[in-house]
């Protein structure tokens, strides 16, 4: 029996709330407010451009309910020239058990709720570009506008790429990832980056892979990433943690790709193992290995908790 710290275990409790199946539109960027995504073209909800707003090469949706239950598919749709999908969700904690894609190619899919995200019962996100999930309070764009993850600030609408998110208050939400691969595919690799920020993480008997994964806290001293029973795999770029308190139990961190580095920055660092080894490794199995560099005030390793023996570990303690 593990002990994990008080927040984490209350977060593995939110997982198995269930959640109304809907996706519903808050009227913000036109329509009707609370209208319905209807079904079209063999998806649960065919979510076309015309519920939203382009401007250059940007797609805005802005979403009053997004739920997505087991054996439904959701799909975004618009025109090639669409590079980014920016998809807010404004009304409540978004639950996800079934699918997501988007037909328009190379697109990138940017998901922020500032309620939370709970991704589980083997939920896909399937996108030909990288995937963010964030319960930022809002996105900041290359000319210095924002677009707010809620109603009450004003949101502008720029054509320029997002720079950053950033988080005004300490009451956002959860984003947990409980038995699902979020960037798994049948049909292609698994070459999609992975980015991931919240004041809270969950990651709970998941296995991973995503070219790069960079996950992340509102803020470097702060916050709780909890990663139990899974493997998290890196297979063209690096991984990257940053938060308050990081803890890994029997689980796997690795970075396979050419080059690659597993990076961790954080007040305390926690490996822990048990009946199966919880280990941080880098580069192939079969020469030599990659770099691991862990930053921290606090690092422990606990039970059946070790590093490959090949890997270059560079540990140091930081003050804040």
């Amino acid at each position: 029996m593990h002990s994990k710290p008080r927040n984490i275990s209350a977060l593995l409790l939110l997982v198995s709330a269930s959640v109304n199946a809907e996706v519903t539109i808050d009227g913000s960027l036109g329509g009707a407010a609370f209208d319905a995504v209807i079904s079209g073209n063999g998806f649960t909800y065919d979510i076309q451009d015309t519920y939203g707003q382009s401007v250059g090469a940007n797609l805005f949706h802005s979403f009053d309910k997004f739920n997505i239950g087991i054996d439904e598919h959701a799909n975004f749709s618009g025109t090639n020239s669409i590079a980014n999908i920016i998809a807010r969700v404004t009304g409540g904690e978004s639950s996800i058990a079934g699918r997501i894609t988007s037909s328009i190619d190379g697109s990138s899919l940017y998901m922020v709720n500032s309620a939370g995200f709970i991704f589980t019962n083997g939920a896909v996100v399937d996108v030909d570009g990288s995937l963010t999930v964030s319960t930022a309070d809002y996105f900041e764009f290359s000319d210095g506008v924002r677009f707010y993850s809620n109603l009450s600030d004003t949101s502008t609408l720029s054509m320029t790429e997002i720079s950053g998110f950033g988080f005004l208050s300490n009451g956002s939400g959860i984003i947990a990832i409980d038995s699902s691969g979020t960037v798994s595919s049948e049909e292609k690799p698994a070459s999609q980056n992975l980015y991931v920020n919240s004041d809270a993480i969950l990651i709970d008997d998941v296995d991973l892979q995503a070219g790069a994964i960079d996950i992340r806290m509102g803020d470097a001293a702060f916050g709780e990433i909890g990663i139990f029973d899974s493997i998290l795999e890196s297979v063209e770029g690096g991984v990257f943690f940053q938060g308050g308190n990081i803890y890994s139990v029997e689980s796997v961190i690795t970075a396979t790709g050419q080059g690659s580095e597993v990076s961790v920055m954080a007040t305390s660092i926690t490996l822990e193992g048990g009946a199966k080894e919880s280990v941080i490794q880098s580069g192939s199995l079969t020469s030599s290995g990659g770099k691991i560099d862990l930053q921290a005030q606090n690092i422990t390793l606990e039970n059946n908790a070790k590093f490959p023996p090949r890997a270059v570990v560079e540990m140091a303690a930081i003050s804040h």
